[in-house]
């Protein structure tokens, strides 16, 4: 269970994370809740505004050896653009990545 909380707008990027609060789906969201699923929602431009689609998603996952060892994911979505003859990588938590 759980529900859908208020759009992050990242870079022209909207992303809209989905908080896991247990089998309560009217429970508050409140700094504990945890992200499980990140969608995206509008891709703009930064430059210019015009809708764009995405080029790839990544999904950030990290190892987790209780009760049994395997990937988990974060919370966090990476999203890779292109615009203007220019690529760039958005995440859903820390905005606009440098490239490299």
């Amino acid at each position: 269970m759980g529900q859908w909380g208020q759009p992050i707008v990242r870079d022209g990027v909207t992303f809209l994370p989905h908080y896991d609060t247990g089998s309560d789906p009217f429970a508050p969201i409140g700094p504990a809740s945890k992200v499980d699923s990140v969608q995206v929602t509008d891709i703009r431009c930064p430059k210019c505004g015009i809708p764009i689609e995405f080029d790839q998603i990544e999904y950030v996952t990290q190892v987790v050896d209780h009760p049994l060892p395997r990937r988990e994911h974060t919370g966090e979505i990476i999203v890779t653009l292109s615009c203007h003859g220019e690529t760039w990588r958005v995440s859903s938590k820390r905005g606009k990545l440098p490239n490299g």
